[in-house]
C-alpha cells in the first residue's frame, strides 16, 4: 500500500521467500528484547472521543489517487476516498465506545463506484520506535475490502526507499491465504514490512521493493471472525527488531514466527500512521467491482492509536520535521558548477513505470551534451 505494492509473478515470490528467509534468520542473531518487552510511559495517543477528527494529528484523503498522478495509488484499488466517509461515532456493538468510523460505500464520485475513507499524519505526527498499539474492528471484508492500519517513513524519497511497515492488513487474496490452509477472509490478518533492497531488483519488480510477507509466516488466524469485535495490535520496534502480534479474547499472538530484524536505515528513520479502508485492487481477489461480495455499507472503528515507550526506547515528534534542504541544485547538469546536488538512488529516484508506451526523447540538453529525455507514446 502508496500501498504501492506491485505484482509480483511465481519466479518473484520465490525469490522473495529467500529474502524473508533470511531476514528471519539473521533476526535470530540480534538482542531479542522485543520478546521480552518493558513497556514504559504512554507518550502519544489519539482516542478519537471528540466530536471530529481531530486535524491537527490527523490529515483525510480526498481522491483517488489520480490527484497524485498515481490512479489506483498503485494498487489498481477501486475507492474514491472521501471525508464524508469518516467520522467519530458510538460503536454499535460496545456500550460507551466512541471511535473513528471509516465506512466503505457503494456510490459513484466519478470514474469510481465505491467510496471509503483515509487519514494519517503525515507532516503532523512522526512515531520513532516503542509500542505502537491500535484497538480496531473490520466489516464483514468478504471478497473487495481492505483494512489496513500501517505505517510510511517521512524520507523525502519515493516507497520502497523511505520503507513501508505494515501493522494490520486484512482482505487478502486466497491465494495468500493458502498457507494457512485457506481460511476465511474475515478470520485471517496479516503484517508486512517493505524496503528497498538490492536484492531484489529483477525484472518485473523493477521499484526493487522486497516484501517479508512473500511465502513467509507474516499472520495470525483467529478461530471466529474478525467481524464487528475490536482486536489490538501491536508494533515492537528498536533499532534492531521488530516484533507484531495481535491480541484477541486477551491472549496475545506473534504474526511472524520470530521477530524481524531492522535491515534498512530506511526502518530506523520517524514513520507517520495511516489508517484506511481500500476497496478492491491488486491486493485483494476483486480487481474488478463485480468481484466485490462484501456488503456494503461496511464501517471499520478505530478505537485509539497509542504510542509507549519501550524498554526506554522511543519518541514522538509533532509538526512537520522535513528538514529542508538548502543550495544551488542541479537535477541533471554537465557544467555549472552547483554545492548540492540530487543522486540518483542516493537522495532521489527516477522510476520509468512502462517501458513499453515510451521512446527515446527529443529534447535538446540544455548544456554541453547530455540530457535524461522520454517522449510517451501512449498513455
Amino acid at each position: 500500500m502508496n500501498k504501492q505494492k506491485q505484482h509480483r509473478d511465481s519466479k518473484w515470490k520465490a525469490f522473495q521467500a529467500l529474502i524473508a528467509a533470511a531476514l528471519l534468520a539473521s533476526g535470530a542473531q540480534v538482542s531479542a528484547s522485543v520478546t521480552n518487552p518493558s513497556i514504559g510511559q504512554l507518550i502519544w495517543s489519539e482516542e478519537f472521543n471528540g466530536a471530529s477528527l481531530n486535524t491537527t494529528a490527523w490529515t483525510a484523503t480526498d481522491g483517488n489517487g489520480c490527484q497524485i498522478n498515481l490512479c489506483g495509488y498503485g494498487n489498481a484499488e477501486l475507492q474514491y476516498y472521501s471525508p464524508n466517509n469518516l467520522s467519530i461515532a458510538n460503536v454499535p456493538f460496545e456500550s460507551g465506545t466512541r471511535a473513528l468510523a471509516i465506512q466503505a460505500r457503494s456510490q459513484a464520485v466519478g470514474i469510481n463506484v465505491f467510496t471509503s475513507g483515509k487519514v494519517d499524519t503525515k507532516g503532523k505526527v512522526q512515531v520513532q520506535y516503542g509500542m505502537i498499539e491500535v484497538r480496531m474492528s473490520t466489516p464483514n471484508i468478504a471478497t473487495g475490502l481492505w483494512p489496513a492500519a500501517w505505517m510510511l517513513g517521512v524520507s523525502p524519497q519515493t516507497w520502497p526507499r523511505n520503507g513501508e511497515i505494515d501493522i494490520m492488513e486484512m482482505g487478502h487474496k486466497a491465494s495468500s491465504r493458502s498457507a494457512a490452509g485457506s481460511p476465511s477472509a474475515n478470520n485471517f490478518v496479516g503484517a508486512n514490512v517493505i524496503t528497498y533492497q538490492q536484492a531484489a531488483c529483477v525484472p518485473g519488480n523493477e521499484s526493487c521493493a522486497a516484501s517479508t510477507a512473500w511465502q513467509t509466516k507474516n499472520w495470525y488466524v483467529s478461530s471466529t471472525p474478525m467481524v464487528n469485535r475490536f482486536i489490538t495490535y501491536r508494533l515492537y520496534w528498536d533499532e534492531s527488531q521488530m516484533r507484531f502480534t495481535a491480541i484477541d479474547n486477551g491472549v496475545e499472538r506473534n504474526l511472524y514466527d520470530a521477530p524481524l530484524p531492522v535491515n534498512s536505515t530506511a526502518l530506523q528513520a520517524p514513520f507517520y500512521l495511516l489508517l484506511d479502508l481500500a476497496v478492491g485492487g491488486n491486493f485483494t481477489d476483486a480487481a474488478t467491482p463485480g468481484q466485490v461480495t462484501a456488503p456494503l455499507p461496511g464501517t471499520m472503528y478505530v478505537d485509539y492509536v497509542r504510542v509507549y515507550q519501550l524498554d526506554g526506547k522511543g519518541q514522538v515528534k509533532l509538526g512537520n520535521k522535513t528538514v529542508p534542504e538548502v543550495g544551488k541544485f542541479g537535477v541533471f547538469t554537465d557544467n555549472t558548477v552547483v554545492n548540492s546536488k540530487l543522486v540518483a538512488g542516493t537522495s532521489s529516484d527516477i522510476f520509468l513505470w512502462n517501458a513499453a508506451s515510451t521512446g527515446a526523447g527529443n529534447t535538446p540538453p540544455a548544456e554541453g551534451s547530455n540530457v535524461v529525455a522520454w517522449n510517451y507514446t501512449a498513455p
